[in-house]
C-alpha cells in the first residue's frame, strides 16, 4: 500500500498526489471512493484508445491501478517543467499565440475524430515548459462523453452531429475564457 502525503492539487471529485517513490509520477484518487476502480479503468482504456490521436496533448498513464491509504489510485505522469517545478494550469499562465495555436489544434483533433470531452475549464489544461518549448497538456479525461444534455433527449450522446455542435459551443466558451 502506498502512503500519500504530498497533495499537489484537487478538483470537485478527485485529488492528485505526488507519488512518494517517483517525483515524476502523480497518483489520482477519488475524494469519495464509490466506483473509483471502474472510473479509473475506463479512463486508462480511453487513454490507450486516444493517445495516438491526441499526442502530444496527453500525459502518460500507467496501466495498473494502485492501492493507497486514500483508496484505489490511478498513476499518471506528473508534468514538470525543465526546472523540475510542477507545470502550471493554463488558468495561471500567459495565453501566448503558441498556446492558442496548440489549443486550436487540440480542439480540431477532437472535432475531426468525434472525440467529445465536456469539461474545458482552464484548470484541466496544463502548460509544460521543457527545453525552451511550451506544450499544452489536457489532464482530465474523465469528462469524455459525460455531458449535461444540450438537447431535450440528450441526442448528442448518440448522434455525432449534435455532439459536434455541443463541442463547438464548449470550444467557443473555452476561447472566450482565453480572452479574459
Amino acid at each position: 500500500m502506498i502512503k500519500l502525503n504530498k497533495m499537489i492539487g484537487y478538483g470537485a471529485v478527485r485529488a492528485c498526489y505526488e507519488h512518494p517513490q517517483n517525483q515524476r509520477l502523480c497518483i489520482k484518487v477519488f475524494l469519495k471512493q464509490g466506483n473509483a476502480k471502474k472510473s479509473f479503468t475506463d479512463e486508462i482504456n480511453l487513454y490507450k484508445k486516444l493517445k495516438d490521436t491526441l499526442s502530444p496533448y496527453l500525459c502518460r498513464y500507467e496501466e495498473q491501478l494502485v492501492e493507497t491509504d486514500k483508496g484505489i489510485g490511478m498513476v499518471t505522469e506528473l508534468l514538470r517543467d525543465s526546472d523540475l517545478t510542477i507545470s502550471k494550469p493554463l488558468a495561471h499562465c500567459t495565453k501566448t499565440p503558441e498556446i492558442k495555436a496548440q489549443i486550436d489544434d487540440f480542439c480540431q483533433r477532437l472535432i475531426d475524430n468525434d472525440i467529445f470531452f465536456y469539461d474545458f475549464n482552464l484548470q484541466n489544461f496544463v502548460i509544460q515548459k521543457l527545453a525552451g518549448k511550451t506544450q499544452l497538456k489536457f489532464i482530465d479525461m474523465k469528462s469524455y462523453r459525460r455531458y449535461k444534455p444540450w438537447t431535450y433527449l440528450g441526442l448528442e450522446k448518440f448522434v455525432p452531429y449534435f455532439a459536434r455542435r455541443a463541442m463547438k459551443q464548449r470550444i467557443k466558451k473555452l476561447n472566450q475564457l482565453l480572452q479574459e
